[in-house]
């Protein structure tokens, strides 16, 4: 390196002695060709002055796939891989899964792991019979022992936990760099579902002093965190659950699913409100509304419809929004995703609209 950059006398010294051009040669060919990882070189966009590329194999995206087919996986992976993603994506699947969907995943690099779908605590033959029964036995809190042993097995920076069926990606979704934990709200308002299944599941009481004190409605499907701050949300939402298992009502309906459980949480670590805050558990939390942050969940009429107008508005320009949550479920977000990913399924993806959502949930 002490010859680098070479001065007119080394150049002029090198036109009579080849071996010490060659050398100047094969040095700034290291120097072009070097990485931006551990241990690696100068990388090119170093040399340029661009911003150097992080080393993605270091984050990871965490979603269950299981008894889903190609066709319900494949606007995820495809638009996650579109954005240039180079990352781990780990999926839960079936061990039986068919061989489209096995050779799909492999092609697209994504992890399987088969043991969430065998070992679902409350699942009855019946239920494994339906076409997405795995899901009433209880795997949407089941995951989160899972997420916690995946952590373990590898060693992650970054993590995003996302539902799998109904998320599309429109960027890179690790350009923001997360604190510690990062959490989305849905609905600027608890809503009576969650409501009704707190009550059922951890006593009227909390519930009432839910719907009085907590101003959001948070989602489940799209969680974001370093290693550290995913493991200890992971570790929080498995302890709620074997708490309400333990001291709530015996009803199958609670053991389905974890938005109860996450709004649960957030309420009693005392988040109320938008913004940053440390607590107790949790550690150092930001919590996002709808339209602030990299991930927006399109869970009512009025927040599809808002999403429709700033398409119109900034002429289909999403900005910094690099994640749609029930994307599927709001004809603009549907266009949109048929717009930037004409190759993939995106009209074979089935879904209600969020209308016909909340009168099925109310």
């Amino acid at each position: 390196l002490e010859m680098w950059p070479p001065t007119a006398a080394t150049l002029r010294e090198s036109k009579g002695e080849p071996r010490l051009l060659l050398r100047l040669l094969l040095l700034l060919l290291l120097l072009i060709t070097g990485t931006a990882g551990r241990g690696g070189g100068l990388a090119v966009g170093a040399l340029a002055g661009e911003p150097v590329r992080p080393d993605e194999s270091m984050y990871g995206v965490f979603s269950m796939a299981c008894t889903y087919r190609r066709v319900e996986v494949e606007v995820f992976v495809g638009s996650l891989r579109a954005t240039g993603f180079g990352g781990v994506v780990q999926f839960g699947v079936d061990k039986a899964v068919d061989e489209e969907m096995r050779a799909y995943l492999a092609a697209n690099r994504v992890t399987v792991d088969s043991l969430p779908c065998e070992t679902i605590p409350l699942v009855t033959p019946e239920q494994r019979a339906l076409p997405h029964g795995l899901w009433l036995g209880g795997l949407n809190q089941a995951r989160y022992t899972h997420y916690l042993r995946w952590l373990a097995e590898h060693d992650f920076e970054r993590v995003w936990l996302l539902d799998a069926r109904d998320v599309i990606f429109l960027r890179n979704p690790f350009e923001s760099a997360p604190h510690n934990l990062v959490l989305f709200a849905e609905m600027p308002t608890t809503s009576v579902w969650v409501a009704q299944r707190v009550s059922a599941c951890f006593g009227d009481e909390i519930s009432k002093e839910m719907m009085r004190t907590l101003r959001y409605n948070l989602c489940g499907g799209t969680v974001y965190g370093t290693s550290a701050g995913i493991a200890g949300f992971a570790r929080e939402m498995a302890g709620v659950g074997k708490d309400m298992s333990l001291t709530g009502a015996q009803r199958r309906v609670c053991h389905v699913n974890d938005q109860p459980l996450i709004n649960y949480l957030t309420y009693r670590e005392g988040i109320r409100a938008p913004g940053k805050l440390r607590t107790k558990n949790l550690g150092a939390v930001e919590l996002h509304i709808m339209f602030h942050g990299p991930a927006l969940t399109i869970k009512t009429p009025r927040v599809c419809e808002m999403f429709t107008g700033r398409l119109r508005k900034n002429g289909n320009d999403t900005g910094d929004l690099a994640i749609v949550h029930k994307w599927n479920k709001c004809p603009a977000a549907r266009a949109l995703a048929r717009s930037r990913f004409p190759t993939l399924p995106v009209d074979k993806v089935v879904g209600n609209s969020v209308s016909e959502e909340l009168k099925f949930k109310r």
